[in-house]
């Protein structure tokens, strides 16, 4: 979460979302403006990650992680190698 540590903090960081981004979160519309998505808010984060299933959300995480620390086997072509 961009190395935010508090719910709070989490909330802040979501202020700047665009509109596009606020959709495809899934963020419910504004009543009475349909095109407009509500930012999302401190009750919001506190209620998902108070029931998250850690090990569901780590595993992508860990497969990241994985990928970004394995190292080539073989030269890429690249100039100087």
């Amino acid at each position: 979460m961009a190395d935010r540590r508090e719910i709070a903090e989490i909330a802040r960081f979501a202020i700047p979302l665009t509109q596009c981004q606020r959709h495809r979160l899934g963020l419910p519309r504004k009543k009475g403006i349909q095109s407009f998505y509500k930012r999302p808010g401190y009750a919001v984060f506190y209620q998902d990650l108070t029931h998250i299933d850690l090990e569901a959300f780590a595993a992508p995480q860990d497969t990241l992680s994985e990928a970004l620390n394995r190292r080539p086997t073989r030269s890429l072509n690249l100039p100087g190698s």
